[in-house]
């Protein structure tokens, strides 16, 4: 058969809005306390249920009326009742509370003195106390819903209306004029509702995707990110403990080979070893210390760049020229990071590479809000154009730092001129401009 091996698709349920619980259970609240107010004080007739006080309303339509509402109250506030009835529980609250007027108007009409009279002020009671149904259909569901409950409610109240008062349009012009008119506003609120709830959901998806989207994004750059600092890491070690220890290893096979034939000389070559592989160990514990915590969430960002420049002006031995500004309260953690590591790069490379006498570390703010770092030495310098892919490795990664925040990134150097390093990038100062140094 063709239907064999073919799987029909089974609605799914509309997960319940807890916002539109929370308002029908508003309702539902509101309206026992109107409906027990209204009672003890013997006006019902006047305050909700569409009848004059000349037409007091028959007890059984009251009895229904204060039942409804006091098993309603019950129902949307005792939460064992919607865990049990899962996607259930919103439909049969909505039947009951759709059922419960057109039924205690048929009671109404049945027990009055003047049925036609009573049969024109339901007409707009039922216009009043469906609403809300209507209102929460429409936002749950969608609108061929809110056309089914108006057809479906519509005849309910026609036939009982024929059954009780009959069909005259003479006669009943009003009363019937108030159903069309119900039948109407219903459609047409119905509609307005379930465009913008659809418009709503629309825009949630559309975000929740747009947020899922982010997130990727940002997964994909901290990995791209741990990538690049792990590249910078292994190439640290490489130039020192991997350096250090070939060196060593190759001194100390000298060692070996002139320990009897010349001893000083083995002596000498044993103490440069020594003091390489002593050097070796204090570039890898540096090199180390980055693996841990950074020293921003600790000192902040001039305190962990005046640190850093000083502790490595002293191990140089080199005169340093210090200006950081105070107002760096507001800066992203993205941006003071970015700053931080591009002077940390910096700073190394002044002393694997510069020989330099002075150095000079600057981070102001601009006229435009914008935010510069300096770091420059009177060093031997380099032509960029003349430099090896590996050379360029570290000038890579801080343009790729400074990208990443939306800054960019200039280095200036000619051969005996020194180089300085410039980043500026957009951020927003706790400063006035007046203070902008």
């Amino acid at each position: 058969m063709k239907t064999m091996g073919m799987r029909q698709k089974t609605p799914t349920a509309i997960r319940l809005d807890p916002n539109l619980l929370s308002i029908f259970r508003l309702f539902t609240t509101a309206q026992w306390v109107v409906v027990m107010v209204s009672v003890g004080m013997g006006i019902l007739s006047e305050v909700s249920f569409g009848v004059i006080p000349q037409l007091q309303p028959a007890p059984a339509s009251v009895l229904l009326i204060v039942v409804e509402s006091t098993f309603m109250l019950f129902y949307v506030w005792f939460q064992p009742v919607q865990k049990w009835l899962g996607q259930f529980f919103l439909p049969i609250g909505l039947g009951i509370v759709i059922i419960s007027p057109l039924i205690g108007g048929y009671i109404e009409m049945l027990h009055s003195d003047t049925p036609n009279v009573s049969a024109y002020f339901i007409s707009w009671n039922l216009l009043i106390t469906l609403s809300i149904p209507l209102v929460v259909l429409a936002w749950q569901y969608n609108f061929q819903t809110v056309i089914k409950f108006t057809v479906i409610t519509t005849l309910v109240d026609v036939l009982m209306k024929w059954s009780v008062i009959g069909f005259s349009l003479e006669r009943d012009y009003i009363a019937w004029s108030v159903v069309v008119v119900r039948v109407i506003v219903f459609l047409l609120v119905g509609y307005m509702i379930t465009t913008l709830i659809n418009e709503q959901r629309k825009a949630h998806q559309a975000l929740e995707a747009a947020n899922l989207k982010l997130a990727q994004y940002a997964r994909t750059a901290e990995q791209l990110s741990v990538s690049r600092e792990r590249n910078r890491l292994a190439r640290e070690l490489h130039d020192t403990l991997a350096h250090t220890l070939s060196g060593s290893a190759v001194q100390l096979e000298a060692v070996n080979a002139l320990w009897e034939q010349d001893p000083a000389q083995a002596h000498i070559m044993l103490e440069q070893a020594q003091a390489a592989i002593r050097s070796g160990l204090t570039e890898t514990r540096r090199a180390l210390q980055d693996l841990r915590a950074s020293p921003l969430e600790d000192l902040g960002l001039q305190l962990a760049l005046r640190t850093l420049a000083q502790n490595n002006a002293n191990r140089m031995g080199i005169a340093l020229e210090l200006h950081l500004t105070n107002h760096l309260d507001k800066l992203a953690p993205g941006i003071e990071h970015a700053i931080y590591r591009i002077a940390q790069e910096a700073i190394t490379n002044i002393e694997r590479h510069a020989n330099a006498t002075k150095m000079s570390v600057r981070l102001m703010w601009l006229d435009d809000d914008r935010l510069q770092l300096i770091i420059a030495e009177n060093g031997k310098g380099f032509d960029l154009s003349k430099l090896s892919s590996e050379q360029k490795f570290g000038i890579k990664g801080m343009e790729e730092r400074a990208e990443m925040v939306g800054g960019t990134l200039e280095v200036q150097s000619a051969p005996n001129t020194g180089t300085t390093v410039s980043l500026i990038v957009s951020a927003s100062p706790q400063n006035t401009p007046e203070e902008k140094g």
